[in-house]
């Protein structure tokens, strides 16, 4: 899981993943066997049309099958989109407006025995779409023709054939197309608003029990004959235990794994104690980045003068002392959107990363017309680093007149 760090577009700095494994996981190869898991929150849904939250996601990518997924591997290669129950890329035609899916998955079924066709992946589009649903997949799918009707009349079958209709030509819409909100669903899965609990699904692993805000059970699916990694027989995920309590239970082999992490604090006394990569507390690097996002809907940051005012934030804050909040290991700072080791990255050296530059973050704030005491609103998290990184925020926009 990932170490929830800081990063941002606004500012800050590439995540590393940091996993305190517990002395009772089984070696590399092993099978069977049940991995305990401490979340200190709980997941949003566990149901694929709702759920858009990091943690909920990992469980999704154990538990969906979707057209196109990504290697179980780190780094750049774990970022190659490869074939899944698709036979093999779709064709592509009509000026890259339309593509033609062969669903061939006979190396699996639904956890509850019924089998994988094309018709299961439109069936993810048409509860997508449907507005009782209130799905945050819409804006993802928003250029497949007909997407506000639920069923999307851009989105055909015919036999082992899915075939979307865009509206136009979008060169990153298999990439969306693996997100697990467009894995396959039973066509006969309810329309509820609330989330399914415990639906069927198709992949390595499914939800067998949800009891929210108390845990999650994940068992192997029996009719996953697939290549991708479901060694242990089951998952149980333990939730409300604080870091500190998970970093004890962990050490103490009551869990496996502390999904959300250890108190940002406890990083460097886990890496003294056990070693890094050694065997119990791991680090590894992740294409991810934690950033400040502007409400360009906000008066404040709209039109010529709302640029201004983003750019006096960029080279107001302190991207050192907000990823010190982390703990060791929390990261690297960077002022750019795209990670070091996605395909694109250019380090443009755009803000300052050793501190911030408050003489020239005035300079742009004068010109956004900003006047001292003009008040801004946050959001944060409550959990790690997050209070502390906000509290660093507050203090530096303090500087530019931002209250």
């Amino acid at each position: 899981m990932s170490r929830k760090l800081w990063l941002s577009t606004v500012t800050v700095a590439i995540a590393l993943l940091a996993v305190f494994a517990g002395s009772g996981v089984a070696k590399s190869g092993a099978t069977g066997g049940t991995l305990t898991v401490d979340l200190a929150n709980d997941i949003d849904y566990t149901d694929p049309a709702l759920d858009y939250l990091s943690t909920g996601w990992e469980i999704e990518y154990a538990t969906c099958l979707k057209l196109m997924n990504y290697p179980d591997a780190n780094g750049p290669k774990g970022g190659q989109l490869q074939p899944e129950a698709a036979a093999g890329f779709p064709k592509v035609s009509n000026s890259g407006k339309t593509y033609d899916f062969t669903v061939k998955a006979g190396f699996t079924k639904f956890s509850n025995g019924s089998p994988v066709t094309a018709a299961n992946f439109k069936a993810a589009f048409d509860r997508n779409a449907d507005p009782k649903m209130q799905s945050p997949s819409l804006p993802f799918f928003s250029d497949v023709v007909g997407s506000s009707k639920s069923p999307v009349s851009g989105v055909k079958v015919k036999g082992s054939h899915l075939i979307i209709n865009l509206t136009k030509a979008a060169p990153d819409f298999l990439a969306r197309v693996a997100m697990p909100f467009f894995c396959a669903i039973p066509t006969n899965l309810p329309h509820d608003p609330n989330g399914v609990l415990a639906p069927a699904s198709a992949g390595p692993y499914y939800i067998s029990d949800r009891v929210p805000n108390k845990s999650i059970t994940i068992k192997k699916n029996p009719n996953y004959k697939g290549k991708r990694p479901h060694n242990v027989d089951q998952i149980n995920y333990v939730i409300g235990n604080p870091l500190q309590a998970s970093y004890l239970r962990v050490q103490q082999g009551a869990s496996d794994y502390a999904a959300q992490g250890i108190p940002p604090a406890s990083y460097a006394e886990a890496a003294q104690k056990y070693g890094v990569n050694k065997g119990q507390f791991w680090v590894k690097p992740q294409l991810g980045v934690t950033y400040l996002a502007f409400n360009h809907d906000r008066a404040l940051f709209k039109g010529a003068k709302g640029t201004a005012l983003a750019k006096a934030i960029n080279y107001a804050i302190d991207r050192k002392a907000m990823l010190a909040q982390g703990g060791y290991l929390a990261g690297k700072r960077t002022d750019q959107v795209l990670p070091p080791g996605m395909a694109g990255f250019r380090d443009a050296n755009l803000y300052p990363l050793k501190g911030p530059d408050i003489a020239t973050a005035k300079k742009w704030a004068a010109k956004a017309g900003v006047s001292d005491g003009t008040g801004v609103e946050l959001y944060t998290s409550n959990r790690g680093s997050a209070p502390l990184v906000a509290q660093i925020i507050q203090f530096n926009l303090k500087q530019i007149g931002l209250n």
